[in-house]
């Protein structure tokens, strides 16, 4: 190496690379060969592993003919399907059932009235009802949308039963409550169901709930000491207060609270 006065130094073109005196090689930290030795043994472990798999026996599986539907029953009795509990809600509406303006003639009144239910039940997606019941997307929107109304008609004839005398309510008064409250004759509280915002900008002021924010329905459902459902309003929108429902609905009709 050399340099002139005032000029970078240069290295001398037979200049050679080499370890100076005055600097020591770098050497591995205890924690460097710790992990060096780890990857080495597990990279052994690996090797000796696939060894061991090409040396295992070859396993042959025989195929089983497979069985029918009839055969299975046969073995497994009990998971038979078994609509009972689904065709006795068929004479609770009555023979109209039979003969609704929307017809699907894939599926039976009883299959219907279980796809409506389960939509209820479980809000389960139309697609995957669809492949349930083994129908096109669409069918079963038409389906629920046909069903609901229908059930509404057919369960409204039935408003006037669900409303019980106060004898028969103190009959199955729970005992606690009979002590302080024993003259109650329904316990009332508003239930609100969100809904689709409406295209409408009037509808969608009148549908938003304050308390849900969100677009809603409201109805006043009224349950007897002992828990069963003893009156249902008209659903009104979410907006609408809880004292407009009451001033608009039967209860305050002057037999409903007659003995």
């Amino acid at each position: 190496m050399h340099s002139e006065i005032g000029e970078r130094s240069r290295l001398k073109l037979e200049a050679v690379p080499s370890i100076f005196d005055f600097k020591t090689p770098q050497q591995e930290s205890d924690r460097s060969k710790r992990m060096r030795l780890r990857c080495a043994r597990e990279n052994s472990d690996m090797t000796d592993t696939v060894h061991l798999y090409d040396v295992q026996e070859e396993v042959v599986v025989e195929s089983l003919p497979l069985s029918s539907d009839s055969q299975l029953l046969e073995e497994e009795p009990e998971i038979e399907h078994d609509d009972k509990e689904v065709q006795c809600e068929i004479p609770v509406v009555g023979p109209a059932a039979f003969d609704l303006n929307y017809k699907c003639s894939l599926l039976s009144p009883q299959d219907q009235l279980f796809l409506t239910l389960i939509k209820l039940r479980q809000a389960t997606e139309d697609i995957e009802l669809s492949m349930l019941f083994h129908v096109s997307e669409s069918t079963p929107s038409k389906i629920i949308t046909t069903w609901i109304n229908f059930l509404y008609f057919q369960l409204k004839e039935l408003e006037d039963d669900f409303w019980p005398s106060m004898k028969t309510i103190k009959l199955h008064m729970p005992i606690d409550l009979s002590k302080t409250f024993g003259n109650t004759r329904v316990i009332l509280d508003a239930t609100e169901q969100p809904i689709q915002k409406p295209s409408n900008v009037d509808a969608q002021s009148k549908t938003w709930s304050s308390y849900k924010h969100k677009n809603t329905l409201k109805t006043m459902i009224g349950i007897t000491p002992n828990g069963a459902v003893s009156y249902i309003s008209y659903a009104y929108a979410g907006s609408v207060s809880d004292g407009q429902i009451i001033e608009r609905s039967t209860l305050l009709d002057s037999n409903k609270f007659s003995p």
